[in-house]
């Protein structure tokens, strides 16, 4: 009886030992559309080659190739869509429905480009937010937006006055408004404008409509609302 007794008192140690990481391990997301070759960098190193269906975790880091777009949707609602060539880390989420006291959401976007709508999450706790880039972090206040990250990358796309963006980090606001931020200044970017940031030492600043760039996105069978670039920015 002892024996089974000690046994017993291992077991629950041992699932109590391994809660955490199973909680850790829980899917925070999913790809819901998927256009081309992509992949998915766990934080145990392996990797995953994305599908439609595939979950997504914290930690994981989303890559996708020279021709694909990926489109993830997380458990409250938000949705982020990928361009070509680019790398976004799910730096850490929290969300529980009866506790919003605890959302988080850090997503760090290390290279290409992104459009984003907010869920619940960024709707009932605007603090809880934050998408990180290498020039500054961008909180948000029930929005929508897209980023650009150019790091001698870019050559492929234009301004609207046609010429090749500037390296630095490129941001238009669809809906609500975004504060920008680095430790050289702090720039709030309503719907309708466009801001700039050329480096982490660099204050924010706010762009005129011909030094925008339009960030390319498929329709998939339900795209993110339009940017203030209209219709020529999306890929027909």
């Amino acid at each position: 009886m002892r024996g089974r007794a000690r046994f017993a008192c291992s077991a629950v140690l041992l699932l109590l030992w391994l809660l955490p990481a199973l909680a850790a391990a829980a899917p925070v997301g999913e790809v819901t559309h998927l256009s081309g070759a992509a992949m998915v960098r766990k934080a145990d190193g392996s990797s995953t080659v994305l599908a439609a269906k595939t979950p997504v975790e914290e930690g994981d880091v989303v890559v996708t190739s020279y021709n694909a777009y990926v489109r993830l949707k997380f458990s409250d609602g938000a949705e982020v869509t990928l361009r070509p060539n680019t790398q976004l880390r799910i730096a850490r989420y929290h969300f529980e429905e009866t506790k919003p006291q605890e959302d988080s959401l850090v997503l760090a976007l290390l290279k290409g480009g992104l459009r984003t709508i907010t869920g619940l999450l960024g709707k009932r706790k605007e603090q809880s937010y934050e998408l990180q880039t290498v020039t500054a972090t961008i909180g948000i206040r029930g929005t929508g937006f897209g980023v650009l990250a150019c790091q001698g990358d870019c050559q492929d796309l234009r301004t609207v006055d046609g010429r090749v963006p500037e390296d630095g980090v490129h941001v238009d606001v669809f809906e609500g408004r975004v504060r920008v931020s680095n430790p050289k200044g702090e720039l709030l970017v309503a719907a309708g404008d466009f801001a700039f940031v050329a480096k982490i030492d660099v204050p924010p600043v706010r762009v005129r409509r011909g030094d925008a760039v339009p960030i390319p996105m498929p329709r998939f069978d339900a795209p993110p609302p339009r940017s203030g670039l209209d219709a020529a920015c999306l890929v027909q």
